[in-house]
């Protein structure tokens, strides 16, 4: 059983991978009730071995979905802000989610990431076997060294006791890295071959919509993170867009259920924005204004953005941008779709632009049917408040 903020369904699929298992539908959505029970069937038909996530919204929660399962194994991966509105605090959510470990069977393990001292206070409290993963001196399993590259995603150096081993895997950042080293730790818990999970986590991808690397038709690196845009996954996006070495874009549209107060969020993401991006493009809705008082700060100032570009659609964000891409450029995509449904519509911006669907918006080189009104859109130019006509 899988249970944290953030990294859930990555960990499940490189569990279900270092098992020997087939991926296979680990990143459909639905971590919860009669949609986790659904993926525990299918793999109960089949597999000795059942690896599902399981995710809460509000507490008094945690409890009930994962008692039902009676693992175990519990992977407690970390704590995050992501439902924080439903709860008093961090520590609140990290106590209902420490439920998960009281519900392990007697002999089992929880798996958990000691880098985190908020899984490492409740996990200590539950009293149950502790297997601990994570970057830090102390772990059992220990992430020595993580190393970035853009042409294959990263490298990845660790110790599980006296055994060493690197991974290479197609993970741009070090945060979905603790997936593999909650797998390795797991496995070893569970008496498998180390040599032989090693093999079958080499090459391990992104999970889709989650800083996934494509590459547009014109040669640039796309990073899709469209599956949510919480506050700290679009930090985590502008961290990574903020060592590639080129032109940088970034695409957002609100936040998701921000921590209050939610001025001071926006504000912090568009600093943040004015640090790394050469251009935003907003998809506008009822809070954009939150974001682009910063942002004109930024403009006004010797910051690396130079642009804020406002568009009304997710289809018109690839009408606009798609022309002006080129190798070497990299673009950032959050989520745009307006929605109260964090999961609930299919986003296709990166799609679209890395050329992977079949759905299509006008091309303004090849549609004789577009003009300057088809899309509307405005841009700031630096120290300049008057919008420039669209081109």
């Amino acid at each position: 059983m899988v249970v944290g903020s953030f990294g859930k369904t990555t960990t499940t699929r490189a569990l279900l991978r270092g098992l020997g298992y087939n991926e296979g539908g680990a990143a459909d959505s639905g971590n919860y009730g009669r949609l986790a029970a659904l993926k525990f069937l299918r793999q109960a038909w089949s597999q000795r071995d059942i690896v599902v996530e399981v995710g809460i919204s509000g507490p008094g929660e945690m409890r009930d979905r994962v008692g039902v399962f009676r693992p175990d194994v519990v992977g407690f991966l970390c704590v995050g802000l992501e439902h924080v509105l439903s709860f008093r605090d961090k520590a609140h959510i990290a106590e209902e989610k420490s439920q998960a470990l009281r519900m392990i069977r007697p002999g089992g393990v929880a798996v958990i990431n000691s880098d985190d001292p908020l899984v490492s206070k409740f996990a200590a409290e539950s009293g149950v076997r502790l297997v601990r993963f994570g970057f830090e001196p102390g772990a059992d399993c220990m992430g020595i060294d993580w190393q970035l590259d853009w042409d294959v995603g990263s490298r990845l150096h660790y110790r599980l006791g006296s055994i060493e081993g690197r991974l290479e895997i197609g993970l741009l950042s070090r945060a979905p890295s603790y997936a593999l080293l909650a797998t390795l730790a797991t496995c070893h818990a569970l008496g498998e071959d180390l040599a032989e999970v090693d093999a079958r986590l080499q090459g391990f991808a992104a999970t889709p919509g989650r800083l996934e690397p494509l590459r547009a038709l014109a040669g640039a690196l796309i990073i899709r993170d469209d599956f949510k845009s919480t506050l700290e996954t679009i930090h985590l996006a502008l961290d990574l867009l903020g060592q590639f070495e080129g032109r940088r874009f970034v695409i957002l549209s609100r936040i998701d259920a921000p921590p209050k107060p939610r001025g001071l969020a926006y504000q912090a993401v568009a600093a943040h924005v004015g640090r790394v991006a050469d251009e935003v493009i907003l998809v506008r809705g009822g809070w954009q204004n939150t974001y682009k008082g910063e942002l004109n700060r930024h403009l006004a100032s010797v910051s690396r953005l130079s642009k804020v570009t406002e568009v009304y659609s997710s289809e018109e964000v690839v009408t606009y941008l798609r022309p002006r891409l080129r190798s070497g450029d990299c673009v950032v995509v959050k989520k745009c779709r307006e929605s109260t449904n964090n999961y609930g519509t299919q986003e296709t911006v990166a799609l679209e632009l890395a050329g992977l669907t079949n759905q299509r918006v006008a091309d303004p080189a090849s549609d004789p049917s577009f003009t300057k009104d088809t899309i509307h859109v405005r841009r700031f130019q630096r120290c300049t408040a008057e919008p420039i006509e669209p081109d």
